[in-house]
């Protein structure tokens, strides 16, 4: 089994809703935190003193979630928000994707599709939301492959609403129904193909 290492974001309606986008462009729902890999995979366990070193750096400045993008990898397409971080770089390592061929381009997936027209519906919707979220819970976490229980912790409170984001402003209170409007209602759209990056 191999190990890797998770960013897993914790603030509650973050992840509310991001998964809520998810579940209305047709994925299933989950109850783990939304979570991108940074390190791995390792074939031996990571020292906990070698994650508490990580998350350090990464304390000293907070996780922003912005700007749609749209990329293809193997006749799927993937719509996905930003990851950004100064420091984020600093400790990224994932041998399997080399930065210097696949680029570094940390983001957080909310659909997947074979059907290029329907992911550039959800892409066109999302810039159009113009999503910009600062991030200041979030933590390092070792996860092993296959491993039966990711990420759940029970004593965190998984809420389903995002109130406080959309009293902000931050978000529109009702962009779920748009969302899941805007997969029912997708018409074919014209050159696509400008919105597609290649994968990174």
């Amino acid at each position: 089994m191999q190990q890797f290492l998770f960013l897993e974001l914790l603030d509650p309606e973050i992840h509310a809703l991001l998964n809520g986008l998810k579940i209305e462009f047709g994925g299933k729902p989950t109850n783990t935190n939304i979570h991108i890999t940074v390190r791995g995979p390792y074939q031996k366990p990571l020292p906990s003193k070698k994650i508490k070193y990580f998350e350090r750096i990464l304390r000293a400045a907070p996780i922003l979630i912005h700007s749609a993008g749209l990329f293809e990898n193997n006749n799927e397409f993937t719509v996905f928000l930003k990851i950004e971080s100064p420091h984020l770089r600093q400790i990224w390592w994932k041998p399997d994707y080399p930065i210097e061929k696949y680029g570094f381009n940390p983001h957080i997936s909310l659909f997947h599709s074979p059907d290029a027209n329907l992911a550039t519906c959800v892409l066109n919707f999302l810039k159009k939301e113009d999503i910009k979220l600062l991030c200041q819970d979030f933590h390092l976490t070792s996860y092993i492959s296959k491993q039966q229980s990711l990420l759940l912790n029970e004593s965190q409170p998984q809420r389903k609403h995002f109130l406080e984001l959309a009293n902000r402003r931050l978000v529109k209170a009702d962009i779920l129904q748009r969302a899941s409007n805007i997969v029912k209602n997708c018409e074919p759209i014209i050159n696509r193909e400008d919105n597609i990056e290649k994968h990174k």
